[in-house]
């Protein structure tokens, strides 16, 4: 009735991400397709998460999740829970660059929902900013022989096949 959600800390990335921020980032994505899942098929969760000095105490526990019966699953939970599959990062340029404003705001809702927020980069100004931010940080990455290092480590040029036996 219980799932543990810890950390992996063996795959922090310590050049690029020290403060184990994206780290936590994917651990969250990955509690949250969890509990999606769970929902779609008819369990109820409730998260404990883990104390914030935790970490500080070496711990890598992130989150308990407890799972109960619920009530049958409704058609949105499961098309979320299906969508989990079909999710990929988008790096190619949108062709229609407007989104409407009630797209905009269901995104903004799903973000709160969750605990978190979506800012929106209201004009001009704001698309430089980010730009010049994104700019300096790639050019840091770059030009840092131990972030390369550990990038190179870090990919894979082939899948990961099961290697374990029966």
């Amino acid at each position: 009735d219980r799932i543990e959600l810890h950390a992996d800390v063996s795959r922090q990335l310590n050049v690029l991400d020290p403060t184990r921020r994206q780290l936590y980032v994917s651990c969250g994505a990955a509690l949250h397709h969890l509990c999606v899942a769970l929902h779609a098929a008819g369990y109820s969760t409730s998260i404990d998460y883990a104390a914030d000095d935790s970490a500080d105490a070496g711990s890598d526990l992130l989150a308990t999740v407890t799972v109960a019966a619920g009530a049958p699953a409704d058609p949105a939970a499961i098309a979320l829970a299906e969508a989990i599959a079909e999710r990929h990062t988008q790096r190619e340029p949108f062709t229609d660059r407007r989104v409407d404003h009630h797209a905009l705001a269901a995104l903004r809702s799903a973000a709160e929902a969750e605990g978190a927020w979506l800012a929106l980069l209201e004009g001009r100004d704001d698309q430089i900013t980010l730009a010049v931010l994104l700019s300096h940080a790639d050019q840091y990455e770059r030009n840092n022989p131990d972030y390369q290092a550990e990038l190179h480590n870090w990919r894979r040029s082939e899948p990961i096949t099961d290697t374990t036996t029966d």
